[in-house]
């Protein structure tokens, strides 16, 4: 039985990135950058105004000087204005700055003394509330590399920058296949029998894959019967690049999953995994299909998925190795927890970020689910 790095490295040694497309900002949300992304223009790209005031000159800018308004610029075309010996030009945020201006006033800190004179109240350095031409990034600089993250931020610089398109990471295929003779598909319609329950798993996992940027999975289901399991494990097989099927790989005598796949041709890797819960996760290919068999209870499910599946999909979309595993962070309980064996135990809870503190929710058994 393999420890929980074990086994994600070995599933990271099998996963192949899966190439590179071209996709417009506003697709490119939540996917991975395919190349390093170097700025083709200084940003700022001219000389502007960080404030609503006056561009001066700051030998000029003296508390208690009176200076000669010569013309207004906003933000927009750059009108060209000159700012001359003991001159001032009315200027908004953004606009560009006046040649010969080295200075921007604050408007709070100026007081009109005539129809085109002003008094400042306060002085100005040089260079005070001007914002350099590539202040921010110069041409030439790496503004992201290959793999990181295209969050909201970024979909700024991209189209700071001019690019209407992006080179991002593919998504897998995934097909997701839950099995169980008591699974009923949640339809709105069907009413459950005795021994009958809606299945969580399908559209739990394929929100999972969407919170990941794979846009959902394509879910099947199958009774716990050997040639049903068989189909639908083929199926998943020649249609998607990483099939994660749900329930029956343990050892019961109506667990068929693990046989179906040998039948497929599925290679096993690994078996069983020194978690909780999660420990009957199993891992295989055919070809470059990637197969998890993750355990059919959802907690289980949730669990295996994220510590698991989720790096596979991360490296196979492009992220930096980095961004490969789960997140973690060192924090304090707020209550005493038992946990039996010698396996790490998986707690659903709540996390206070801001305070370091975890506090457990609701029963901690692999079938209870529930909104932590």
């Amino acid at each position: 039985m393999l420890s929980e790095e074990e086994a994600r490295d070995t599933i990271l040694e099998e996963v192949k990135p899966g190439g590179g497309e071209d996709l417009s900002l506003a697709e490119a949300g939540g996917r991975y950058l395919a190349r390093d992304l170097i700025s083709a223009l200084p940003s700022p790209s001219f000389d502007q105004s960080a404030m609503d005031g006056y561009a001066v000159r700051h030998e000029d800018a003296k508390a208690g000087a009176e200076l000669t308004v010569t013309g207004e610029q906003a933000a927009g075309r750059d009108l060209e204005f000159m700012c001359g010996p003991l001159g001032a030009v009315r200027i908004f945020t953004g606009a560009p700055l006046p040649e010969g201006a080295t200075a921007v006033v604050m408007q709070e800190d100026v007081e009109k003394v005539g129809e085109n004179r002003i008094r400042l109240r306060e002085g100005a350095g040089e260079g005070e509330f001007i914002r350099r031409v590539g202040e921010d990034h110069c041409v030439g600089q790496l503004l992201a590399g290959a793999g990181s993250r295209v969050g909201e931020g970024m979909v700024g610089v991209l189209a700071s920058q001019g690019m209407g398109t992006v080179a991002v990471g593919r998504v897998p295929r995934v097909r997701v296949l839950t099995t169980g003779d008591e699974v009923v598909g949640v339809s709105g319609e069907a009413e459950l029998r005795p021994g009958e329950l809606y299945n969580s798993n399908g559209p739990m996992l394929s929100a999972l894959c969407r919170g990941l940027g794979v846009g959902g999975a394509v879910i099947d289901h199958v009774r716990d019967e050997l040639t049903a399991v068989r189909r639908g494990v083929e199926e998943g097989l020649s249609e998607g690049d990483i099939l994660i099927v749900v329930g029956g790989v343990s050892v019961g005598e109506r667990d068929f999953v693990k046989r179906a796949l040998s039948e497929a041709g599925v290679e096993t890797l690994f078996w069983r995994v020194k978690v909780r819960p999660g420990k009957p996760l199993y891992f295989g290919k055919r070809g470059k299909t990637l197969v998890f068999g993750l355990p059919g209870n959802p907690v289980s499910a949730f669990v295996t998925f994220h510590l698991f599946v989720a790096p596979a999909l991360r490296k196979w979309m492009g992220a930096s190795e980095g961004l490969w595993g789960p997140v973690t962070r060192v924090g304090r309980v707020l209550e005493a927890i038992r946990t039996g064996g010698d396996r790490p135990h998986y707690l659903t809870g709540r996390m206070d970020w801001m305070g370091g503190y975890f506090r457990p929710v609701g029963i901690q058994q692999s079938h209870a689910i529930g909104i932590a």
